[in-house]
Formats: C-alpha cells, structure tokens, sequence
C-alpha cells in the first residue's frame, strides 16, 4: 500500500520520467521519501488520510523551499544594488524580512489547519517531531535527567519553551537552521534555570558521573 501511495506521489508530481531527472524532480522525490518515513510513523490506517497527510507534508517542504529560495535571491539583489545607501540597504532589507516572515506565518497557518482535517493533536505533535529531527523531546529527556530535583512548574516551562521553538523550527528551510532555532530556545531555557538557582556546569557533571556510574553498573 505505501508502495503504491509513493509510485502517486511521485506521479503527481512530476517526478517519475523515463529520461534524466531535474534537479527539482531529484529534490520532490528525496521529500517525498523524507515526508513518507515521518508520516509512517503516525499509525494512520486510512489509505486515503495517509496520501492527503504526504502530500500536504510534500507540499509544504516544497513551499518552504520555494519561499527561501525566492527571499535568499531577493536580499542578494539588495545587497548586491551599488545604488543603495547604506540606509536605504537596510531599510529594503528590513522590508524584505517582514513580507518574508508574513509569508511565512501564512504558509505556516494553512499547513496547520490541513492538518487539523485528517490528524489528532497526538500525531501532529509526533509529525512536528519528525520534521524536526526530535529535537525536542530528546532536549526535553535530557533537562529532565540532568537535574532530577526539576519542579512540575520548571518541567513545563522547559516544555513551553520547547514547543515553541519546534512551532518555529517547522518553517526553517534546512537542518542547520532548525537547530539553530533550538538552539536559541535552549539558551533561553539556561537562563531561565539560572534565574532559578541551578548551576548547570555543576548540574551537567553531575549527570555525566551518573551516566558513568550506570555504564559502569551494566559491565558489571
């Protein structure tokens, strides 16, 4: 079945042709099969809601991509206009960045909402996760082993901060940024342990000297 699924996607998208592959037809089929692996994984039993979901994740990769390529070519127009003053740079590139981000949030929103159609909250998350590379549930895992003596109210404004940085880290256009956006939030969380009087040099060796213990423990 998932088989064949992919064999339509591909056919809807241009992808299957018995000549060379475009260097665009390359990429629809490597996020097809990325898109497919992180769908797999939301135990959907419906044919039908399994290939809208794949397309609607193919397709915003896609949209994703096109957007970043479009904006990446119009700020090097800008900084590239010898005519521009140095102020009338940064105000065209500060105009560019807000549409851009508009742009974004309203490709973000309609994703959203098509998902909302054939998905439960549980699989979106799960589907956020897998787009994301489980940053966030193996960042998570790992402040709650770091510091055991976490609060419920530290855990779930670790979670919060989280959340949000995988809401924002869906619309990056590369790994990199994805974990550059985590990463963000991440320093965000330091401070906010920091502020809550955990030394985290002293919390993260502690934690090294319990995993060596652990090891140690399975060897014997």
């Amino acid at each position: 079945m998932k088989n064949y699924i992919l064999m339509m996607m591909f056919i809807a998208f241009g992808t299957l042709n018995s000549s060379a592959q475009t260097e665009r037809e390359a990429y629809l089929e490597v996020i097809t099969k990325r898109s497919d692996k992180i769908i797999a994984t939301l135990n959907i039993q419906d044919p039908k809601v399994y290939s809208e979901v794949l397309a609607d994740l193919v397709n915003q990769y896609d949209l994703l991509n096109t957007n970043h390529e479009n904006h990446s070519a119009k700020l090097a127009a800008i900084k590239n206009n010898s005519s521009f003053s140095k102020d009338k740079q940064e105000e065209e590139i500060k105009l560019l960045s807000d549409r851009n981000e508009k742009a974004i949030a309203k490709l973000h929103d309609l994703f959203i909402k098509k998902l909302d159609k054939n998905l439960n909250d549980e699989q979106i998350a799960k589907l956020k996760d897998g787009m994301t590379y489980s940053i966030l549930p193996r960042t998570y895992t790992a402040y709650v082993e770091m510091i055991p003596s976490l609060t419920s109210v530290q855990k779930d404004t670790i979670m919060n901060m989280l959340v949000e940085a995988r809401e924002k880290a869906i619309d990056a256009p590369s790994a990199d940024a994805k974990h550059a956006v985590f990463g963000k939030y991440k320093g965000r969380i330091n401070n906010y342990l920091s502020k809550e009087g955990f030394d985290l040099k002293i919390e993260g060796e502690k934690w090294k000297e319990r995993i060596a213990a652990q090891e140690k423990a399975k060897k014997n």
